[in-house]
């Protein structure tokens, strides 16, 4: 290298000692940050209490948040939640003009059902069965009001994992439906047959999203007998979970 160019080098590396980078006015080391050591808009330090590690209840949080959304009203997310597992067996559903309003409808009403529900809970097994049936069977005739017929074996997904989500949620951001846990029907759907079929349980021949409320009724009455009278729900948890698994 030649001593023209060493010279120039050196006043390089002299002028960038002279005039360090700038830092943009407020900006802390990221250090310091964390330790809260900055000044805050009073001048006073900021009190950050971002060290300690979060328990299991803020893990849950954060998993609510990330599925259902920041929101004031988690029961409209639980219902507005199941809806794309709802659609994925309504076949041509998406070329329906009307497809957004009917949605709109079909939500509203499912709402309107589960605040309905909520103000008077069911007492027994059979007043809840005949809430399901009339909740089904109004999903039902939204869809074939507007020509697209839809089956009981998929309006019950939706209202079944409305359920679950309210179970998911808890009480402190659902309020009022605890009482309803053990009446509760188990959401069907492939996992749950394949690992109900791996535990001897006898199978419908028709596709779950074919059934007609009766045949969908019946199963359920069956389900309750072959689990001894457990809530159906700490059934279909456990066993969903291992299907997802395997």
């Amino acid at each position: 290298m030649s001593r023209a160019c060493l010279e120039g080098f050196r006043n390089q590396r002299c002028h960038r000692r002279q005039h360090p980078p700038r830092r943009v006015r407020g900006q802390q080391p990221l250090r310091r940050w964390i330790r809260g050591e900055f000044d805050g808009p009073t001048g006073n330090k900021v009190n950050i209490n971002c060290l300690t590690r979060p328990i299991r209840r803020d893990y849950e949080e954060f998993l609510v948040q990330v599925v259902y959304g920041p929101c004031t009203d988690y029961l409209s997310a639980c219902v507005d939640a199941p809806y794309l597992d709802f659609c994925r067996t309504m076949h041509g559903f998406s070329l329906v003009k009307e497809r957004q309003k009917i949605r709109q409808d079909a939500s509203t009403k499912v709402l309107s059902c589960f605040k309905e529900i909520r103000a008077s809970p069911p007492r027994t097994q059979k007043a809840f069965d005949s809430w399901h049936s009339d909740t089904s069977k109004a999903l039902i005739r939204i869809f074939r009001n507007a020509s697209f017929l839809i089956f009981a074996g998929q309006s019950q997904k939706w209202i079944n994992i409305t359920f679950k989500n309210i179970f998911v949620c808890g009480e402190s951001r659902v309020p009022g439906f605890q009482a309803i846990y053990n009446f509760c029907h188990m959401p069907i759907d492939n996992i749950v047959l394949n690992q109900l079929k791996s535990r001897g349980v006898l199978l419908p021949p028709k596709a779950w999203s074919r059934w007609s409320y009766g045949e969908y009724y019946q199963f359920q009455r069956r389900l309750r007998e072959c689990c001894g009278g457990q809530p159906l729900l700490n059934v279909e948890h456990q066993i969903w979970i291992d299907g997802r698994k395997s």
